[in-house]
């Protein structure tokens, strides 16, 4: 959504943090899967696990059961199932071009663990993007207790970048 929002809106953005993720810049006919598969899981009442199986880490274990279990609960504790699953029915929605991401001005951070799945697409941000800011947490999965949200190599990263990239008070008073 991040990348929607500053490509439609990029005179209203000054930076950006992508937290384990990327500007969608494209969508395949796995992603559409994908996407159904979870919010059918949702709708369902069976929770999060097509996501949790996909972000896990892809050198490693599986999540067992009764984790994949746990965590789904941690997450729908505080979400509503059938809300998300239209949040996943909607991500093709959020698309946007090669060229529109090309087009942004305004600094740009990605946070993303070395073990995280998602990683592809933040080299791939980089690629297209080569001012993106990228730091990369050794060792980190996409979430959990491992996830690099949950480390503190995370927090310094977007306090360091938010620091170097101050607002601009522009507002009268200010």
């Amino acid at each position: 959504m991040t990348g929607k929002f500053i490509a439609r809106h990029s005179d209203r953005v000054i930076s950006a943090v992508f937290g384990g993720s990327s500007p969608r810049m494209g969508w395949t006919a796995q992603n559409e899967r994908d996407s159904e598969e979870l919010a059918s899981s949702l709708e369902q009442g069976q929770g999060m696990r097509p996501l949790i199986l996909r972000l896990a880490p892809p050198n490693e274990p599986k999540p067992s059961d009764e984790a994949i279990e746990q965590q789904s609960r941690a997450i729908i504790g505080r979400n509503d199932p059938i809300a998300l699953a239209y949040v996943q029915r909607g991500n093709k929605e959020q698309v946007v071009t090669v060229a529109q991401v090309r087009a942004l001005k305004m600094p740009l951070l990605a946070v993303v663990g070395s073990a995280d799945p998602l990683k592809v697409g933040v080299d791939a941000f980089k690629t297209v993007m080569p001012s993106l800011n990228v730091v990369v947490i050794d060792g980190a999965t996409h979430s959990g207790a491992r996830g690099a949200p949950a480390r503190p190599e995370f927090a310094a990263a977007v306090h360091d970048f938010l620091t170097a990239h101050p607002a601009a008070h522009t507002s009268p008073g200010r």
